[in-house]
């Protein structure tokens, strides 16, 4: 696993959590995942067309405004569509049958 990007090796439950914040296929949404703490259950910033932000705490995917300081353009990943974390899905479904 690359530690660079820690967060594309994460577990089914965690990649269906960030895909129901991000609003289903139909929304205009995209994630960014943090790169900072230890890559256990990375925090996350869900991005509206609009740029609007939300932030998410990767362990419990909970609403956390707080995490929005933290995030800066540095601390965190490209962002990812839906499309894209359906593919992390679709890996993590891949690995759990190993």
């Amino acid at each position: 696993m690359s530690q660079e990007k820690f967060w594309e090796h994460m577990g089914v439950n965690y990649y269906r959590d960030v895909m129901n914040n991000m609003g289903g296929p139909r929304g205009t949404e995209s994630v960014q995942f943090g790169m900072g703490g230890t890559g256990q259950v990375p925090n996350y910033q869900v991005v509206q067309e609009s740029g609007e932000l939300a932030t998410f705490r990767g362990s419990s995917h909970k609403p956390d405004a707080g995490l929005a300081l933290a995030f800066k353009e540095r601390n965190v990943s490209e962002p990812y569509n839906f499309v894209e974390v359906q593919g992390l899905l679709a890996g993590a479904i891949q690995r759990s049958k190993k």
